[in-house]
C-alpha cells in the first residue's frame, strides 16, 4: 500500500505579504497627508485670528486714546486720507513705541499695522474721524490680512 503524504501549507506567501504591505502603506500615507494638511490649515487660521484680534484691539485703543496712533486734526489735515505706519511714526521720541504700535511681534511673527484716517466736512463738524485699521502678517507664504473700519470721536 502506498501512503499519500499530505502537506498542509499554513501561512501566507511572500507575494501576499508584499501586497498587504503596499496596501497598508498607501492607507498610512493618505492619513499622513491629511494630518499635514490639517496642521498647515490650523497654523494659517491661527495667524488669521491673531490678525483679526490685533486689528480690533488697535481700533479700540484708538477709540480710547486717538492721538497715541495719529496726529491731532487741524483744519485741513484729514481732507485727504492720512496713512500712519511704522515708517511715518519716526517723529515720536521713543522709537520702541513705534515698533510696539505698528510692528508688534506676536507668536514670533511680525504683523504690520496701518492706520488710515480721513474726515469729511460733515464729520469735522461733529468731531468724528473715519479710521481704517489694516493688519498684515509680514513674510508669510499665504497673504494674511484683516481690516476694521469705524468712527472715532475726539474732543
Amino acid at each position: 500500500m502506498k501512503m499519500k503524504i499530505v502537506k498542509k501549507m499554513d501561512g501566507f506567501t511572500l507575494v501576499e505579504i508584499l501586497i498587504s504591505l503596499v496596501i497598508l502603506s498607501i492607507i498610512i500615507l493618505a492619513f499622513l497627508n491629511l494630518f499635514v494638511f490639517t496642521n498647515k490649515t490650523t497654523v494659517v487660521n491661527n495667524d488669521q485670528l491673531v490678525a483679526i484680534h490685533l486689528a480690533k484691539s488697535t481700533m479700540e485703543r484708538i477709540k480710547m486714546n486717538p492721538f497715541s496712533y495719529i496726529d491731532e486734526p487741524d483744519n485741513d489735515r484729514f481732507n485727504q486720507p492720512q496713512v500712519y505706519t511704522s515708517d511715518s511714526c519716526s517723529n515720536r521720541p521713543d522709537p520702541d513705541e513705534c515698533e510696539l504700535l505698528f510692528s508688534p511681534l506676536i507668536n514670533n511673527k511680525t504683523y504690520a499695522v496701518q492706520v488710515t484716517v480721513s474726515q469729511t466736512a460733515n464729520e469735522k463738524a461733529i468731531r468724528l474721524m473715519n479710521v481704517l485699521v489694516e493688519v498684515n502678517l509680514q513674510n508669510s507664504k499665504t497673504p494674511i490680512t484683516s481690516k476694521v473700519e469705524g468712527y472715532v470721536s475726539y474732543e
